[in-house]
């Protein structure tokens, strides 16, 4: 995504498209983005954190399914003969809001699985529930931080015989990974797996110094700095 084209998306001088900004008014009203100290998965203490479950109602999950098709959009993603994958257990809601959006605006009828923390012995059993009627799957989820989900998501999409056609987030974290100055997001390229994000660690960082938040937002370029790239 170049930085030229989000300009001029923008018109107001700002890097940001406008869904992005509408999506972070959102996230921030909501207490979905919070900024303090917080202790990550991974161990690592954070100055913010994203707890996107805040948005799971009815009105919020419609516009979040608008939201990351509009990132999907902005990068030029092709839905042709694709399934999306939701990895238990945020991103069950979150396949089901994107799959109505492509419904009901593209009129694209996209098959939908999810997974299992644990599988079913009886029944249909298995890890799996939903269509597996395609043969490639884009893998929908909360945030790219360490990548440890989605290599979790590839393992259930491989054992189900099916493939991952990449990875969209609702935010991508910016952090190094495997000790070295690679993102989680480089290191999946190289493996042949394209990320998408409605914003990144450093669209964050641009809107707090747009709403004059200085110091949060220095806060977060030091964090960045020192554990993101």
């Amino acid at each position: 995504m170049q930085v030229e084209a989000r300009l001029e998306a923008s018109g107001n001088g700002s890097s940001l498209y406008p869904y992005q900004k509408q999506f972070l008014d959102l996230v921030l009203e909501a207490g979905v983005l919070q900024f303090g100290d917080f202790q990550l998965k991974s161990g690592r203490r954070s100055p913010y954190f994203f707890h996107i479950a805040r948005l799971f109602t009815g009105a919020n999950l419609r516009k979040l399914g608008k939201f990351y098709a509009e990132a999907l959009k902005q990068a030029q993603w092709d839905a042709t003969d694709i399934g999306l994958f939701g990895p238990a257990y945020k991103g069950i809601p979150l396949v089901s809001a994107l799959a109505q959006t492509f419904a009901s605006e593209d009129d694209r009828d996209l098959p939908c699985l999810f997974n299992r923390k644990e599988e079913k012995g009886h029944g249909e059993g298995g890890r799996e529930i939903g269509s597996t009627k395609a043969n490639r799957y884009l893998i929908v989820d909360d945030v790219l931080t360490s990548g440890t989900s989605v290599d979790e998501s590839l393992v259930t999409l491989k054992q189900a015989g099916l493939e991952a056609a990449g990875i969209v987030v609702a935010l991508d974290r910016q952090e190094k990974v495997n000790g070295g100055g690679e993102s989680a997001r480089e290191v999946l390229a190289k493996r042949g797996l394209g990320v998408i994000s409605i914003v990144r660690l450093t669209d964050i960082i641009e809107y707090l110094r747009a709403k004059k938040e200085f110091d949060t937002a220095q806060k977060l370029q030091d964090y960045r700095e020192n554990t993101s790239v």
